[in-house]
């Protein structure tokens, strides 16, 4: 892709809230966000990985590359940064200094404007670690995007890490011990090799967890079950490492403008631009379990007859429908990474008590989209996609091992282990 350069006169040396020690006033949250609605379709993936966590090895080649899309098809000089935060996604209490050599933050170079669509956009890219600067401490790294220089005007966060791999990670899936668990949940085994590397005070230091598929709502945390020798043992008998295993996602074909999808109740094109009318979604929780290969929960940039669909696939109104009486004291949403696998206003879907049913419009580029719908109840964090889509053994997911390690008397934890599981090569 051929993309245009911006002028760089000069990097912002000064960066008040973020080149100093963690503070508690901050312009954004710790998670992965959009603050204004104009940015879409943000992504970040290892470089050259489309599928991939954004995991890159410390000390390596490796880079990540973010994607997003500016819906005012404008120019915007956007700046970006970094802050390293601890095992749980809190800001280390270190100074920028500590964990990045180069500038403290730098201008995106690459942009692109749209061609040929009927929505207006400019595609940002940006490929880091770059010669602008380095990450020289391994661990969790908040990326933080915001307009040029106004730090305080946040446009979009992600997370990542990065791994320096001190430890050996084997494992397994398996369907549980517990008869009352067996069709619903996988169980997650593995051991910890620490004998190139060895721990101390493991209950204080040593922070283990593990993801299922990209979601940040469920995740697992846990001290192992017991050590032998340089083994960290964590093979549960009583169900700590469970998961539940929903099921396999539902699909959205978006790359034809031209014809309808299986799932494509019908479309029109109008001033607005083009609307997709899905056919009503069913409920999944009664029905067996039928193997579809899917994503895990991802989504790919695909347009039919497209040159490059980074810039000429179209954006789309898409309208989903889930027949099922109202529910109290919970909502229900659309989730997935085609909603960074938050809980927001763009996501949640509202009752039309004259269709009795949970509708939702959404606003996608054209591509190949997974989704589920998923209840929260008021006040939960976690979210419970199997009370519409049922629970199974058999599901395709993958489990993310993340091994995290406070060295004695420093004041951030560096990530020393990583390792990715996928059911279906187990169960």
């Amino acid at each position: 892709m051929a993309f245009k350069n911006l002028i760089v006169l000069s990097p912002i040396f000064i960066f008040l809230v973020l080149t100093t020690s963690a503070q508690s006033d901050k312009a954004y949250r710790i998670q992965d966000d959009v603050y204004i609605k104009n940015i879409q379709t943000v992504r970040l993936q290892r470089l050259g990985y489309e599928m991939s966590f954004p995991v890159i090895n410390f000390n390596s080649d490796e880079q990540l590359k973010l994607t997003f899309d500016d819906l005012d098809g404008d120019i915007k000089y956007f700046r970006y940064t970094f802050v390293h935060c601890d095992a749980l996604w809190n800001l280390s209490d270190l100074w920028q200094s500590d964990y990045i050599s180069g500038f403290p933050d730098d201008m995106i170079h690459n942009y692109q404007s749209s061609f040929n669509t009927i929505q207006p956009y400019t595609h940002y890219e940006l490929i880091f670690p770059n010669d602008n600067f380095n990450f020289i401490l391994p661990g969790n790294y908040l990326l933080i995007v915001f307009n040029d220089n106004n730090p305080d005007d946040v446009v979009l966060t992600r997370r990542f890490s990065v791994v320096d791999m001190k430890v050996s990670i084997d494992g397994f899936i398996q369907t549980p011990k517990t008869i009352s668990e067996r069709n619903q949940k996988q169980e997650i085994g593995f051991t910890v090799n620490t004998n190139k590397y060895p721990l101390s005070d493991i209950s204080r230091n040593l922070k283990v967890i593990i993801k299922q598929n990209c979601r940040w709502d469920n995740e697992l945390y846990l001290q192992p079950y017991q050590t032998n020798g340089n083994i960290l043992d964590f093979r549960f008998p009583d169900g700590s490492n469970t998961f539940y295993g929903v099921n396999e996602f539902r699909t959205l074909d978006l790359r034809s403008l031209k014809y309808k999808s299986k799932n494509i109740r019908d479309f029109e094109r109008d001033t607005d631009g083009y609307h997709f009318y899905l056919w009503p979604d069913q409920i999944k929780t009664t029905k067996p379990y039928i193997f579809e290969q899917d994503l895990n929960g991802r989504y790919q940039i695909l347009a039919e007859n497209s040159s490059d669909p980074a810039i000429d696939a179209e954006y789309v109104y898409v309208y989903f429908s889930l027949p099922f009486e109202q529910i109290p004291d919970a909502d229900v949403y659309v989730t997935g990474m085609l909603a960074d696998w938050q809980f927001r206003d763009q996501n949640k879907m509202y009752y039309n008590a004259r269709r009795s049913a949970y509708e939702l419009r959404m606003f996608l580029k054209q591509g190949f989209y997974n989704y589920h719908y998923a209840l929260l109840k008021k006040g939960s964090q976690n979210a419970d996609p199997g009370y519409f889509e049922g629970n199974h053994t058999e599901t395709g997911n993958e489990y993310t091992v993340y091994i995290y390690y406070r060295e004695p008397g420093a004041r951030y934890d560096i990530l020393i282990g990583v390792k990715t599981f996928n059911s279906k090569d187990y169960l």
